[in-house]
């Protein structure tokens, strides 16, 4: 939360209190945007669907994020953005063998993603046609939708893809491997002949090159499990950012694989100023991903930590709604407000 909220306000509204509802269709009035992330049909029983916003602001952009979208047989499932990265058919081109539950909500970034491309291009639609209208996201989708080389290739009439690790259908050596120390990897490509004349002589083992088994690339994919020991043979000794150096001087396609710790101490991104690291009341300092863009005639960086529950209340009802002091003092000690 404190990550992904940096700069944004928070506003307290019991939705569920007559008046709590009626504030949040007055701020409906004066938002060009409104997103929700329920299951289908949640914001309709707290009397918030998109047809209800928009006919309180018909020019507001309503976008939502549900599980299989607000249409469908599926509609009223619920899901969750991990749950349906296996029904994307994605899990079958990552892992092997059995298949396998991921822990990361590749779902809810997705979502994301899309949804604010939706937003804009309703916005600009809005902008050159007049008029609001509902963008409907769902996480299934918006992760099947990167799956297009599975789809491809199935409509192709093709078996489904091996699975192939950090490995290529064609290149070879194509792999991560093991460096000096605790789980330590380098990501090595060889595309084609010059790198890997450069790869033979980064290992010092210009034999290599002239070796029966390696003369072409399709000689080393074909005998890829010899060539990746020869070269683990040679990582293994090395520290992976010194034999990252050596393979980039010698022009082959390398680097380091990065744990969020390695993120944290990269000196690129400290000298972009990518993360950020404000007080927070509660938390106090903390070391956050900032905005991952840069503007030329705007400022991108971060200038406020992630709010408290309700920190804005008073800011925003004041200032959108034109409620006094004693106003929201009054919303507050009935607890339809906080």
């Amino acid at each position: 939360f404190n990550e992904y909220n940096q700069m944004k306000k928070s506003v307290g509204i019991d939705v569920k209190h007559p008046e709590g509802l009626q504030l949040i269709k007055r701020l409906a009035a004066v938002c060009d945007i409104a997103t929700s992330n329920f299951s289908t049909g949640v914001m309709e029983r707290l009397g918030l669907g998109a047809e209800t916003l928009r006919e309180i602001n018909p020019d507001m952009i309503v976008m939502t994020v549900s599980g299989f979208g607000q249409t469908g047989m599926y509609k009223d499932y619920i899901a969750f953005g991990p749950t349906v990265v296996p029904l994307s058919g994605i899990i079958a081109l990552s892992e092997s063998g059995e298949p396998l539950y991921t822990s990361s909500a590749y779902g809810d970034s997705n979502a994301g993603v899309y949804g604010a491309y939706g937003v804009v291009a309703a916005l600009a639609a809005r902008k050159l046609h007049g008029g609001g209208q509902t963008v409907d996201i769902s996480l299934w989708e918006s992760t099947a939708a990167n799956n297009i080389e599975g789809f491809v290739n199935a409509a192709m009439g093709n078996d489904a893809y091996p699975y192939l690790g950090n490995r290529d259908p064609v290149f070879a050596p194509h792999n991560a491997f093991p460096c000096h120390g605790e789980d330590c990897w380098i990501a090595i490509a060889v595309t084609d002949e010059r790198q890997w004349h450069g790869l033979c002589a980064a290992l010092e083992r210009p034999a290599l090159a002239d070796d029966a088994r390696f003369r072409d690339m399709a000689l080393r994919k074909q005998n890829e499990a010899a060539l990746e020991a020869a070269i683990a043979e040679w990582t293994r000794e090395l520290d992976r950012f010194e034999a990252t150096r050596r393979l980039q001087r010698h022009g082959v396609p390398s680097f380091p694989v990065y744990s969020a710790a390695d993120m944290l101490q990269d000196p690129h991104l400290e000298q972009r100023g990518f993360f950020a690291e404000l007080p927070h009341p509660e938390v106090g300092v903390r070391r956050h991903a900032g905005r991952p863009w840069k503007l030329q005639a705007r400022p991108t960086g971060i200038s406020a930590p992630a709010p408290l529950l309700g920190e804005h209340t008073e800011e925003v009802l004041r200032r959108h709604l034109g409620l006094s002091v004693a106003e929201v003092d009054a919303l507050r000690k009935a607890e339809i407000v906080w």
